[in-house]
């Protein structure tokens, strides 16, 4: 009896221990099973962070459609794609930006025309002066065939262009004493450049642009531009009103000389590698939401534009004086022949931009333009054509062939 109550103790304890060395040895088994699962999972459910760049800060119309667009994204793929806003140059400079979004540090952004420029050269077709001259020209380039070549050449540094923005028509914001009312003042706005000092943004084509037109083209740091307006040394510098728009600049603004000679685009790119590694559905979301937020910021910033120019013209303050565009053309008239001829090599199809020039401007052939140059710019002579002359409407009827306020 003792035997068999004995044996069965035994059998009992031998079962116990068999089942703790069991345990001890499955436990991490089944803690990596665990794990296992939990990683499944969780890759199941990955995200995707998608940072997006804008050197300028919220106060600008395609910059706070940044806020709208995270929060559309980040719904409709219900937080799979988690969108980081990089604004107020959180993500460096634009050329920065730009080069992080090409080696797919950062997924997306805005980037001026004009930095795109310097990497894309097909991009300079933006910014040829007097070659986009109204929101209509504007519009009808949106899908073009032009468009979709320039768009082509990005691939080349692994980006998607999915569309662009506005941040209005550059013009010349002079600081100086009011004058007395009545005192004549000059009707055209290069008549008023002749004597002044304008400080430029640090951009070489705008700095070639402007030093063909009358006055002296100077660039100032940020930091010292307050000190350089206050001495005297430069009497304004060359922005869009949206630049400026309840900066405490404009209370000692006097006059805004509206050139409107150069366009303000933003372009919208995303890394190229980033979008196509989407699912198909994230990726059909992202190209909607963008090109939907596109379309508000280009007729959204050209609105902010004509409602602050008009404002002034209403207030008075700053004066607001009109160009000619006549004159302008005649300035730098070489200037776009010879760069459209060279984006001929890189688009193929030069005579889109040349038409595009030209139904705003032509030189008369009877005067010989190709072998004139700068010095012989005033022997010119500009004939507006039917598209020169639907391109002029402006802001509440001020046209710019129209000199002087209405």
């Amino acid at each position: 009896m003792r035997n068999r109550f004995f044996s069965a103790g035994s059998v009992s304890l031998s079962l116990r221990l068999l089942i703790f060395v069991c345990l001890f040895v499955l436990a991490p088994v089944l803690a990596y099973g665990q794990k296992n699962f939990d990683n499944s999972d969780t890759e199941a459910r990955a995200v995707n962070l998608m940072k997006v760049t804008a050197v300028q800060g919220e106060g600008m119309v395609y910059v706070r459609l940044l806020q709208q667009l995270k929060q559309n994204i980040e719904t409709k793929t219900q937080g799979q794609i988690q969108v980081d806003l990089l604004i107020d140059g959180a993500g460096g400079s634009e050329t920065e930006a730009l080069k992080d979004q090409i080696r797919g540090r950062v997924q997306g952004g805005w980037i001026s025309a004009m930095t795109l420029a310097q990497s894309l050269k097909a991009f300079r077709a933006l910014t040829l002066p007097l070659v986009f001259n109204d929101a209509d020209q504007l519009n009808q380039f949106v899908g073009s065939p032009l468009d979709k070549s320039i768009r082509a050449t990005s691939a080349t540094k692994k980006l998607t262009i999915l569309g662009y923005g506005s941040f209005g028509f550059y013009g010349i914001m002079l600081f100086e004493a009011m004058p007395t009312p009545g005192d004549p003042t000059e009707k055209d706005a290069l008549d008023l450049m002749k004597s002044r000092t304008v400080r430029v943004p640090e951009d070489e084509w705008i700095e070639t642009v402007q030093t063909l037109l009358p006055g002296k083209v100077v660039r100032v740091p940020g930091v010292d531009l307050k000190k350089a307006i206050d001495s005297g040394w430069v009497n304004g510098f060359l922005i869009t009103p949206e630049f400026i728009a309840n900066k405490e600049w404009m209370a000692q603004a006097s006059h805004f000389l509206n050139l409107r000679h150069l366009h303000g685009w933003s372009v919208f790119s995303v890394n190229r590698d980033w979008l196509e590694s989407l699912p198909n559905q994230h990726r059909e979301v992202v190209q909607l939401e963008v090109q939907a937020m596109c379309q508000q910021a280009l007729q959204g910033g050209l609105a902010r534009h004509d409602a602050l120019v008009d404002q002034w013209y209403k207030m008075q303050r700053p004066q607001v004086v009109q160009a000619s565009w006549d004159r302008m053309a005649v300035s730098v008239h070489s200037l776009n022949n010879q760069t459209i001829h060279l984006l001929g090599g890189i688009l193929g199809a030069t005579s889109r931009v040349r038409t595009l020039w030209e139904a705003n401007y032509r030189v008369d052939p009877s005067v010989g333009a190709l072998s004139v140059g700068r010095n012989a710019a005033s022997a010119l002579t500009i004939q507006k054509t039917r598209g020169g002359e639907m391109a002029s409407v402006m802001v509440s009827n001020h046209g710019n062939n129209g000199l002087g306020q209405p």
